[in-house]
């Protein structure tokens, strides 16, 4: 659904309670949707702990460059840093 995505344009996803929720499928189910450059690591600790989500992330079927906006990339383009 197209309009979904138009209408998320300036909205950012974490992967805070990914660990908890979901399986690796979802990076791929959501960066198909709104793309990876919208996905922000997030990790609720202490909670759960950042490898968690950085090795659900990494296990993805996502590419490479994908996994690295994600895990940091995107971050730092949104802050400016």
């Amino acid at each position: 659904m197209p309009e979904v995505a138009d209408g998320l344009n300036h909205t950012y996803f974490d992967s805070a309670a990914t660990t908890l929720l979901y399986d690796g499928r979802i990076f791929e189910t959501v960066a198909s949707v709104i793309g990876p450059e919208r996905i922000l690591m997030g990790s609720d600790y202490p909670l759960i702990r950042a490898n968690k989500v950085i090795g659900q992330v990494e296990s993805s079927a996502l590419s490479r460059s994908a996994k690295d906006m994600i895990l940091g990339g995107n971050a730092t383009r949104l802050l400016r840093i």
